[in-house]
């Protein structure tokens, strides 16, 4: 490719934003909601995560965390389980 070619392509893809106003602002505002939204979340689910460490750093080495009901999600209380917890 040479320099006026290049120079050609540039002319038409700047005619053509310049055609499609519309349709290359709502591109723009797509890209820019999109990269907003992807670093919100980024930055929440940082937080969360120092705030949950936080919570379990200041509990202490000699804490132990115990369930009284199984974990997961296919676990099934029987009636015995939920009516001591009342």
């Amino acid at each position: 490719m040479n320099f006026s070619s290049i120079l050609n392509t540039i002319r038409l893809a700047l005619a053509t934003v310049r055609e499609h106003k519309l349709r290359s602002f709502l591109t723009v505002l797509g890209v820019i909601i999109g990269t907003g939204t992807i670093i919100a979340v980024g930055s929440i689910i940082a937080g969360l995560d120092g705030a949950i460490s936080g919570v379990l750093r200041s509990m202490g080495t000699n804490t132990a965390i115990v369930f009284k009901f199984p974990i997961g999600f296919n676990a099934h209380l029987s009636r015995k389980t939920c009516n001591a917890s009342r």
